[in-house]
């Protein structure tokens, strides 16, 4: 196999194909549309002031998951390249300064290429000191496995599943909040929102059947069974990656012909209708366009993942950057980071509860991110990514220690906030506890489309428009 070298931004990172692993060649795999600054497989070396960390991770430069692992990635190196710079406070243990370098392979969005990859990582000729774990609940259920066996701490910002910590964790770490969270505020804010206009809200759950998607839709199944504000007239799934979205008769267009017969059928008023449910991206934006052709508009449309995305209005509407009219306008979704929110723009002398701050102003990752993304609007996925660099970097500076062990424990006591939202971990199972989503809505204000925090209330920078049209 040929090895291309491209760059991707940053001065202590590489990129490398599974191919490696399997031949032993030095190949250095990119195919991002913009580029990561990719050295020579040679690790610095400790000096008297400076103490380097090997810091392994994959990416999903093709397949299904490339878009939102690229997007966590930008994170990832926008914080390794701010705990690098010397004008930054950086991290220290005694008189020298924490510097890591970063190894990224290609996944390929395999979780067959991922077994590899942790595999080498962990405890082969490439093994580095500390993981951070790939993106989806089941690539990183893989890595995790792994990362047990071999006793490497993994810190996990894409695996939100529960089931990756239902059993005594002792090397695998949480960053953003865990799928039985995911759309507890929702079901908090339609809640209020039905008793406020006296209605009962008939309920279509609608998710993807993956791993994340699952647990969501268990956890939330549980709040609004429990919850008499809410009557659930559909709960049935769509298949994971089934090919062409929109072609009609295909697994997708046939399961919303099923939901919208189940609609008819429950002779209810569209304005009581809400659908929760989705799963990633792509089957996001298709469930979205497949409403939309079938000229079916509920009082409310919640979907996982793709609505934060900043492309994802006019992606609804298959138009170009700039469009004003989309069938996205008041559709709903939950994220763990808004680049544009004020209140993630907090700096040290403005931490709620309490926290120790940690890293950089909310200005200063924005620039960085956009530094290795083409300098545009970073989606959401940046954000758990970025901190999971800084929760690893502030682990060694409290344990004064590189060592696993010592690392493994102190990153299980640590809580802060960074620009990027709240840290801390149940220190039995890993599990994140600080860190709550907020709910977001298109809405497009003087013909201009913008994501708006609507919920909860202390946050929201505008009022929850519903029915959504």
């Amino acid at each position: 196999m040929r090895s291309t070298n491209k760059s991707i931004g940053n001065r202590n990172s590489k990129v490398l194909s599974p191919a490696w692993l399997l031949c032993g060649l030095a190949i250095i795999f990119a195919t991002l549309l913009l580029s990561i600054d990719v050295h020579a497989k040679v690790a610095n070396a400790d000096s008297s002031d400076v103490k380097y960390v090997r810091i392994g991770v994959s990416a999903s430069f093709s397949g299904s998951r490339r878009s939102p692992s690229l997007n966590g990635l930008y994170g990832i190196l926008a914080m390794v390249d701010w705990i690098n710079n010397d004008d930054n406070p950086g991290f220290k243990i005694g008189k020298k300064r924490l510097k890591f370098n970063l190894e990224i392979y290609d996944d390929s969005s395999s979780n067959d290429n991922v077994k590899q990859i942790y595999s080498s990582l962990a405890k082969g000729s490439n093994k580095v000191d500390f993981l951070i774990g790939p993106y989806s609940s089941s690539a990183t259920q893989v890595a995790a496995e792994i990362s047990e066996e071999r006793k490497i701490l993994l810190v996990a910002p894409f695996g939100a599943s529960d089931s990756l910590y239902e059993n005594p964790s002792g090397w695998r770490i949480q960053v953003g909040p865990p799928a039985s969270r995911y759309y507890k505020e929702l079901v908090a804010m339609l809640s209020e929102k039905a008793s406020t206009l006296g209605i009962t809200l008939n309920t279509a759950l609608a998710f993807e059947t993956d791993t994340f998607s699952t647990s969501v839709h268990d956890a939330t199944k549980e709040l609004v069974d429990a919850d008499t504000n809410f009557n659930t007239f559909f709960d049935s799934s769509y298949p994971s990656e089934g090919g062409d979205l929109l072609t009609v008769g295909g697994d997708m267009d046939t399961f919303v012909n099923e939901l919208l017969v189940s609609i008819e059928l429950n002779n209810s008023d569209s304005d009581s209708i809400v659908i929760i449910g989705g799963g990633h991206d792509t089957d996001g934006i298709a469930f979205a366009q497949l409403l939309d052709s079938k000229e079916y508009t509920p009082a409310a449309l919640a979907l996982l993942i793709a609505p934060p995305i900043p492309t994802f209005f006019c992606d609804v509407a298959q138009a170009d950057a700039g469009c004003t009219e989309s069938y996205a306008e008041g559709v709903t979704s939950v994220i763990s980071w808004l680049p544009t929110l004020e209140t993630f723009k907090e700096n040290i002398t403005n931490v709620s509860d309490g926290l120790n701050w940690v890293g950089p102003s909310h200005d200063e990752a924005l620039e960085l991110i956009k530094s290795k993304n083409g300098d545009v609007e970073p989606s959401y996925q940046a954000g758990p990514g970025g901190q999971s660099i800084l929760a690893l970097a502030n682990a060694m500076e409290n344990a004064q220690s590189t060592k696993k062990k010592k690392v493994r424990n102190a990153i299980k006591k640590l809580k802060f906030q960074s620009c990027f939202g709240k840290y801390g971990v149940d220190k039995d199972t890993g599990i994140q506890e600080l860190h709550d989503t907020l709910v977001v809505q298109w809405q497009v204000i003087s013909d201009e489309p913008e994501l708006h925090v609507v919920w909860p209330q202390s946050t929201a920078t505008n009022d929850f428009v519903f029915p959504m049209l």
